[in-house]
């Protein structure tokens, strides 16, 4: 099977299983989606329309970039050429999943932010606002030219007033390093390398620096079959409490005081 008709496929078993807010009894996962499932104009903050603009403005561009291919298994493979613009289009997250990290975010109080796969930075910039001035994200990206494209292009508004540290190293190879550094991860968006192993291993090598209130987020976990393996198993580990996944995201709590539940649930 194709991973376009495992997505499919997917996709309806997502529909037939998915649970609104009247079927939640947990009272923390129901205040949750209460305050981070909402998504309206009223609850919008106008920041939103800058980064939106700046998105516009990426999808624009027809400047050729060349960037080293990791391929779904992160293995350097080989040397592609496209326009800025059309990679924008295809890889930058939607705006609605943005604004749910967003929320997310916020609704946990996270000020350490870490996100691996900047890509060109959209998602940096929302989770950025939502740490505010007194938190910080940490965005890696593989590739340097990609990397190069969100910092010349990101508003300088948002970069003066928000801590961003960016990092170009290759995930198999520094990410606990660079753990060591940061020394506290209260957020941890996984947005790279799609399979099971490296999903996996990412987490595990952020443990030792997470705490009882750390939430990580797994993007993409119905990519193919191995990354919904990957999300089983890391849903299922026993350091894990509450998870829940919005088909495009998987979320992972670790909090004792919370049952160990799994939801899959509508947003």
């Amino acid at each position: 099977m194709s991973n376009i008709a495992f997505r499919a496929s997917a996709y309806l078993q997502y529909l037939t299983k998915r649970k609104s807010i009247q079927y939640i009894h947990s009272p923390f996962l129901f205040s949750l989606m209460q305050e981070v499932f909402v998504d309206s104009p009223d609850t919008t903050p106008i920041i939103f329309k800058g980064i939106e603009m700046f998105r516009t403005g990426l999808i624009g561009i027809k400047e050729e970039i060349s960037y080293e291919d990791y391929g779904a298994g992160g293995d350097k493979q080989r040397i592609k050429k496209v326009t800025i613009g059309s990679m924008a289009k295809k890889s930058l997250k939607q705006a609605r999943y943005a604004r749910f990290l967003f929320r997310l975010t916020r609704f946990v109080e996270a000020k350490n932010v870490v996100e691996l796969g900047t890509s060109f930075g959209i998602t940096t910039l929302y989770l950025s606002e939502a740490v505010g001035r007194f938190g910080a994200v940490h965005t890696v990206e593989a590739d340097k030219n990609i990397l190069a494209v969100a910092q010349d292009h990101w508003p300088q508004t948002l970069e003066a007033a928000h801590p961003v540290y960016e990092y170009c190293f290759d995930l198999n190879e520094e990410w606990s390093s660079l753990c060591e550094h940061i020394g506290r991860i209260d957020f941890l968006f996984i947005d790279a390398n799609h399979r099971k192993e490296a999903m996996i291993r990412y987490v595990l090598q952020a443990m030792p620096y997470m705490h009882q209130k750390s939430v990580v987020v797994v993007d993409d976990i119905y990519w193919n079959k191995d990354t919904l393996e990957g999300w089983e198993i890391l849903k299922n580990r026993k350091e894990v409490t509450l998870s829940f996944d919005i088909f495009q995201m998987g979320v992972l709590f670790f909090d004792k005081n919370l049952s160990k539940e799994d939801f899959t649930l509508k947003y």
